[in-house]
């Protein structure tokens, strides 16, 4: 994922700023190292990253406490975003590049037309994502053979305007908070 991640967000900053992704398989081993990097990095513009799994309500942080149980450290609200809901959020967010990619047998009926995306469900999520995809010659979708093939494709621009958290993630990293 992380070339997926890294060329999405690499395509939403200005050239000049350059952006480590460290992806960590895990939630649990996002936030580690997370807290990790505060301590070790503190002089670095340290951003997490990971799914919400499941609507938020409230401040992240306070989502994240509740959820799982993730004590906010003194950390920025800016420097914790959510992917509402999944990651997979994001890619539905460009059906042209998921057209693009899927190419024959694609299916863009499937696909929610909300103008913003952000309050789905995961099931409705990869629902979409299935049904869309069913009778695509590249078979349908699968998160490690497809997934940061997708995210790279995505245009940011659509994925700030149909998932604002991406645009309010884009911003942080940016230090524009």
């Amino acid at each position: 994922m992380r070339t997926g991640f890294k060329k999405l967000i690499d395509r939403a900053l200005p050239v000049t700023l350059p952006v480590t992704v460290v992806p960590c398989g895990s939630r649990n081993a996002a936030f580690d190292r997370f807290c990790t990097a505060l301590r070790e990095q503190p002089h670095r513009r340290n951003v997490l990253l990971v799914d919400s799994e499941e609507p938020v309500v409230g401040s992240r942080w306070a989502h994240l406490q509740s959820r799982d149980g993730w004590v906010n450290r003194e950390v920025s609200e800016g420097q914790c975003h959510l992917m509402v809901v999944v990651m997979e959020t994001w890619l539905l967010t460009d059906p042209d590049a998921l057209a693009d990619f899927y190419q024959l047998g694609f299916n863009r009926n499937p696909l929610p037309g909300h103008p913003i995306l952000e309050g789905l469900v995961k099931q409705t999520v990869y629902g979409a994502l299935e049904d869309a995809t069913r009778e695509c010659r590249k078979g349908s979708y699968q998160k490690i053979d497809h997934g940061p093939l997708l995210l790279a494709m995505l245009d940011p621009a659509i994925v700030r305007q149909r998932a604002p958290a991406f645009g309010a993630f884009i911003d942080a990293v940016q230090g524009v908070e």
